[in-house]
């Protein structure tokens, strides 16, 4: 529920099926049954203007309507800039209300005359009055702008403005679903009783809280675990004295919160603390370590908040990110402004930040080789470095075999490219995105001279080369590329390898292909294979993630499939074990 909706977890809070069943139970059948008469006299005690306040409500109900389809126009002279829905809609809400505690209306057939009286009939308890109230008042909060209660106590009520959350409604409407729903069990031992089964009220309670469990074992809570006792990083920061605040790397909401806990433990300043909102140096923080190489911006801005201390917890990146936190890393410790302390724990290393700690001693090496290398050098060591920094560049190979080929590229014929384009561009140096760029697009002439593809193309026109290439690519023949690509061939202002290579790096392209691309490359990387290579022997698994992928766009979906992959699991373990 809410899965494919942008901050979805915020949708979540579905309280179960169960809990529902057992408050209708107790809304449809009284605690107490006994037939209360009604009392005669009482709508002659009523209010003789009574009819007054009817003519209120129909037409606060009437303006209402008008006011939800013209709310906040300029119509009637601006009359519902100022007569707005919530206004009408609270006043008739209010109207009603009273109607409803003076007298009912003839039609309801009521057992009391009021509201009033039914909240205080021995037919409900205090408990159930309770209950309801919560769970509607709740509801109805938990709506946000999308009902006139929120917007009217957000207006009225200036304490309100400081829930903000409109969710937090629905810890009421939750509270009152609670009381309901024990009332309901306590009806439905009683009704069992009524007809005679053979059930006693402790084994009603007991069934229902087993199945209470099993249901919130079929849509188990998130919940964020922490260790009781602090790690060795923890008691090291504790120990050491500082001038300034401590970063915890990754930072963001899947990890701020422990760092939260062992902050209790260390007691120093916590610079990627969070709470209801990031303060603003997190939210830089965050978007400086989100994607691709970590910028030299980030190490300015450890200096000037000030950070004293650095941890990275290694084991919480990505597999596809630890080329560019260690790129960054390397890359400052060799320009004097980290100093590598020591890893802890086996995965927590601590750096110091040398302008605000210069006094900080190192006391290990580098637990990784700083030494710059080529992007060639890093895929035969590790195919993931096909993902991370070098992503971009993959998905661009990936575009020209595809437009070539028409079919998805081999996994060792794909390697042995990479190796090609990425020998001598240098991590991190300064023409690293010039040379790659340039290399593909030698690449891509040099595939126009292979013998392979002389036999595929040589026997067409330049027109139709082109259709075929726009075909494999999945280009729609409507681009206006098209015609003018097969006029710089007619005129021998392009060859055929530029011409290929203008269509891979067209927008076109790179949107039809950017899932299929991505979806290949994480099988690549993680399982070096092929997608259709056993154990799948088949193309279900690539077509699934395709779908998947390109219904919802949460590309992080995919990265968390292949890394909890019993396939790459079982490779990290033989890995480890070597």
């Amino acid at each position: 529920m809410g899965a494919n909706i942008p901050d979805g977890f915020r949708f979540k809070l579905f309280p179960g099926l169960l809990p529902i069943l057992l408050s209708i139970v107790a809304i449809a059948r009284p605690e107490n049954g006994q037939t209360i008469n009604r009392n005669k006299q009482a709508n002659s005690s009523a209010p003789a203007w009574l009819w007054k306040l009817d003519v209120v409500i129909w037409f606060a109900f009437a303006v209402s309507i008008i006011a939800v389809g013209l709310d906040g126009t300029e119509v009637f002279r601006g009359l519902f800039l100022y007569v707005t829905s919530e206004r009408v809609l609270a006043l008739l809400a209010v109207a009603i209300i009273a109607r409803l505690c003076l007298a009912y209306p003839a039609f309801l057939h009521a057992v009391n005359s009021n509201l009033r009286e039914t909240i205080r009939s021995e037919r409900r308890s205090d408990a159930f009055w309770v209950g309801l109230i919560l769970t509607v008042v709740g509801f109805c909060y938990s709506l946000g702008w999308n009902f006139f209660f929120y917007r009217i106590c957000y207006d009225l009520l200036p304490i309100f403005r400081s829930m903000r959350v409109p969710t937090r409604g629905a810890m009421f409407a939750y509270l009152g679903i609670a009381v309901l729903a024990g009332i309901g069990v306590e009806r439905l031992a009683q009704i069992l009783r009524e007809h005679r089964w053979r059930i006693s009220r402790r084994a009603v309670f007991t069934i229902v809280g087993l199945a209470l469990l099993f249901e919130l074992n079929g849509a188990p809570l998130g919940t964020v675990r922490g260790e009781v006792f602090p790690d060795a990083v923890t008691s090291r920061l504790k120990a050491t004295p500082m001038h300034g605040g401590v970063i915890v790397l990754p930072a963001g909401p899947d990890f701020n919160h422990r760092y939260m806990l062992r902050s209790a433990d260390h007691q120093r300043p916590l610079i990627v603390g969070t709470s209801g909102f990031n303060p603003p140096n997190e939210d830089r923080i965050e978007l400086a370590i989100r994607s691709g190489s970590i910028p030299e911006d980030l190490m300015d801005l450890l200096e000037a908040i000030p950070a004293s201390y650095l941890v990275v917890v290694t084991k919480a990146i990505a597999p596809d990110r630890r080329l560019d936190y260690e790129t960054f890393l390397a890359r400052e410790v060799r320009d004097g402004r980290l100093r590598y302390i020591n890893r802890f724990d086996g995965s927590d290393d601590l750096y110091a930040v040398v302008r605000i700690e210069p006094d900080a001693k190192s006391e290990a090496a580098l637990p990784f080789d700083p030494e710059a290398k080529s992007w060639s050098t890093l895929v035969q060591s590790d195919p993931l470095n096909l993902l991370g920094r070098f992503q971009p560049w993959s998905q661009a190979l990936y575009r020209v075999h595809v437009a070539a080929d028409g079919k998805l590229p081999a996994y060792k014929k794909f390697l042995s490219d990479v190796e090609v384009i990425g020998k001598n561009v240098i991590i991190g140096s300064a023409d690293e995105q010039l040379k790659l760029d340039m290399n593909l697009q030698e690449f891509a002439k040099d595939l126009a001279q292979r013998s392979e593809f002389h036999a595929t193309y040589d026997k067409l026109t330049n027109e139709q080369f082109v259709n075929k290439l726009f075909t494999n690519a999945g280009i729609p023949f409507e681009q206006p590329e098209r015609v003018s690509l097969i006029d710089s061939l007619d005129r021998a202002e392009k060859t055929r390898g530029e011409v290929l290579w203008s269509v891979a790096s067209n927008k076109a392209c790179i949107d039809k292909q950017d899932v299929a691309s991505l979806v290949t490359i994480h099988y690549f990387a993680y399982l070096h294979r092929n997608p259709s290579d056993p154990p799948d022997n088949n193309l279900k698994g690539f077509d699934y993630w395709v779908k998947e992928l390109t219904a919802s766009g949460d590309k992080t979906k995919l990265v968390q499939a292949f890394t909890s992959s019993i396939e790459y699991v079982e490779m990290q373990r033989k890995a480890a074990g070597q």
